[in-house]
């Protein structure tokens, strides 16, 4: 049996989160894809997310939002670092949102790239969720860059 469809391997403990142990058929560790990085300030908390939230990564994301209080009131995941979220991302990212539902906290995505924001939007978490279009820093919008329209040839 090939194994692609064994169990997830188990997990570690390191200064980011809980890391999966890299499989024998994918060799890239998921620290080198993912990471996340926990700011506590009571009562709320703020999760800086970077690389690719997906399959392989969310046990990162996981670990640190089971090692925050319950009582957390707003939890804000920041994604301005984060490039690329498939469904396993935006599953636990729900999955966060119901846990802070249920104890009267809420979840708020701050500023999310195009393409998060995109995926975001098609798939409506960014009606669920309360989405800022901040810098981490919370001061200033970000500048949206002016693009040029590329003409087509009637």
């Amino acid at each position: 049996m090939s194994d692609m469809f064994l169990r997830p391997p188990v997990s570690v403990r390191s200064s980011e989160g809980i890391l999966p142990q890299p499989s024998r058929r994918h060799r890239a560790s998921a620290s080198r894809l993912f990471g996340a990085v926990t700011r506590l300030e009571n009562p709320d908390a703020t999760v800086f997310l970077r690389g690719e939230l997906d399959l392989s990564t969310v046990a990162i994301l996981q670990g640190c939002v089971e090692q925050l209080p319950a009582n957390v009131g707003v939890l804000v995941l920041d994604f301005a670092r984060l490039e690329f979220i498939d469904c396993a991302g935006l599953s636990t990212v729900l999955a966060c949102a119901g846990k802070q539902a249920n104890h009267g906290g809420s979840l708020g995505i701050r500023s999310p790239q195009r393409a998060v924001q995109r995926v975001l939007e098609l798939t409506g978490l960014a009606r669920l969720v309360n989405v800022t279009d901040l810098y981490s820093n919370g001061l200033s919008s970000r500048p949206v860059p002016s693009r040029p329209v590329p003409s087509r040839p009637v």
